[in-house]
């Protein structure tokens, strides 16, 4: 641990401001409650991944980037080897800017490798503390393709070993983390500054659409973690017209691609929505959904995933449905709290049961939003999480508002 408190840090992030839920909202709401001037942010820059930026820079806040210029990833899709290998390449820029921040501390945030790598680097360099902060595990490198294979293979555990601390979303990637490399770690979760949530926000013009209608959101990108089962969801609504429901995806993701993977059903409507409308869009909700999927091939992120987004429902004061394995993380984790009604058969009729309940049961519904409100403000209030963070880091607490 450090032998005297930090004074200014730097955050490390790939992704900052946030697309929609996720990582970036994760290190936004936790900065949220710290000084501007205690810390910097070095991230990607906007429209150089798959994804899009819907929330502005805090106030004062000062964010250094770096990115692969948007006119490439817009002809060469993100997940091919020349956009990744491109990102690589942008390491000794990064660490470059790191280096030039001057920092007290580098807080370095999974999933990023390009960024993970530079702030390792900047800590040899300079000689300054590294703490690392996983929001997912990491994968297993013998599996992954070039050009992740050789730098995962190289830097995932001098990162590690290097770090003062390590910091992990969840117990669940903690036990990953002891039982693959022999670490210990410090669980700090997902947070969400409640005081500062909107009394009012605006809604999307979407729902002037839909009126009369019962909402099933879900808010934030539609990947493979999330495709299987709400695709599984929509076939649900679409089978039962009587519920006169719309499955709402507010997204990032390209509408085209999504309807033309499935999602092209009449009971579902798509929209993209700037972060003040994605909070009035959950509040306006009937229900709001979670999925993992059933099927895969990456089982270590099946098992220890845990949905950001579930603490924003959490405080929106509307019932959750989730849609998980009963051995994962998340199902554990709901069985624990009982913030959710937990949906862990992968079929249609067990979601229909269980919508069918969460529609039309008013007492079900009470206490599923009365146990949501506790775990959020027990758990995830920024008010307890920042101070655990500035601790673990070894922080001074004057840097906190």
């Amino acid at each position: 641990m450090l032998k005297q408190p930090v004074r200014r840090f730097i955050v490390v992030s790939g992704y900052y401001p946030p697309i929609v839920g996720g990582t970036a909202t994760v290190v936004r709401n936790l900065l949220g409650a710290f000084r501007p001037e205690s810390f910097q942010v070095v991230a990607e820059s906007p429209g150089s991944f798959d994804g899009k930026h819907n929330a502005p820079v805090p106030e004062n806040v000062r964010v250094a980037r770096v990115g692969v210029p948007p006119f490439v990833v817009h002809k060469v899709p993100y997940g091919t080897r020349l956009v990744r290998w491109l990102r690589f390449g942008m390491i000794p820029l990064i660490q470059q800017k790191i280096v030039a921040a001057k920092p007290d501390l580098i807080v370095a945030v999974y999933p990023s490798w390009p960024f993970l790598v530079a702030a390792y680097r900047a800590h040899v360099l300079r000689g300054v503390p590294l703490v690392t902060y996983y929001m997912d595990v990491s994968a297993d490198a013998s599996r992954l393709a070039w050009p992740d294979r050789p730098m995962v293979k190289h830097y995932e555990q001098k990162i590690l070993r290097a770090a003062s601390q390590r910091i992990v979303l969840s117990d669940a990637i903690g036990d990953d983390f002891r039982a693959r490399f022999g670490l210990d770690s410090v669980v700090i979760p997902h947070t969400i500054d409640l005081a500062a949530l909107p009394t009012a926000p605006p809604l999307p013009a979407l729902l002037g659409s839909l009126t009369k209608k019962k909402l099933i959101v879900h808010t934030g990108v539609v990947e493979g973690l999330q495709r299987e089962g709400l695709l599984r969801l929509a076939r649900t609504i679409h089978a039962h017209p009587e519920w006169n429901a719309r499955l709402v995806l507010s997204t990032p993701n390209s509408h085209s691609d999504l309807r033309a993977g499935g999602f092209d059903l009449p009971c579902v409507e798509i929209g993209t929505f700037a972060s003040a409308e994605v909070c009035a869009l959950q509040r306006a909700a009937d229900l709001l959904v979670a999925v993992l999927p059933f099927e895969g091939v990456i089982d270590a992120y099946q098992r220890t995933a845990f949905p950001t987004k579930v603490v924003e429902y959490m405080a929106a004061g509307v019932p959750i449905l989730a849609h998980a394995p009963p051995d994962s993380f998340f199902a554990h984790h709901i069985c624990k709290h009982g913030y959710a009604w937990l949906v862990g058969e992968p079929d249609e009729s067990s979601l229909a049961r269980a919508m069918t309940h969460l529609l039309e049961d008013a007492a079900v519904r009470e206490r599923l939003v009365r146990c949501a409100r506790a775990t959020v403000e027990s758990v995830y209030d920024l008010r307890i999480v920042a101070p655990r963070f500035a601790a673990a880091c070894g922080i001074d607490s004057a840097a906190l508002k």
